[in-house]
């Protein structure tokens, strides 16, 4: 619809929710965070005589469920096309992690 109305600049957030949790490395230790609501919003940038139509997923400042005082800034996935979300989904898909956790451990191969 953007595209078809020649919208050339746009930051409008999507009004759905997802809930999720995340990790995120604080020096040398993973920490987590049970709960993280997901922020989507959809962009159009215009740079250089170029349009982006770009899908952006926040998740915004990640804290430690063991320790108030470790944050980080968080993640932003950026998808610029509609094919880059499938590859997304497909690679998280839970086929691809079945596989993943099928493949012999780093030890059995060399015994």
């Amino acid at each position: 619809t953007a595209k078809e109305n020649n919208v050339k600049d746009l930051n409008k957030k999507m009004e759905f929710s997802c809930k999720s949790g995340g990790y995120f490395l604080y020096g040398r230790e993973w920490n987590l965070q049970l709960r993280v609501d997901l922020e989507f919003n959809f962009k159009i940038v215009n740079t250089n005589d170029s349009i982006d139509y770009l899908l952006l997923i926040k998740t915004g400042e990640l804290q430690s469920s063991s320790n108030r005082f470790m944050k980080t800034n968080g993640v932003v996935l950026v998808f610029t096309s509609s094919k880059e979300v499938d590859d997304f989904i497909n690679t998280i898909s839970l086929n691809k992690i079945t596989e993943f956790l099928s493949r012999p451990k780093k030890e059995a191969i060399f015994k």
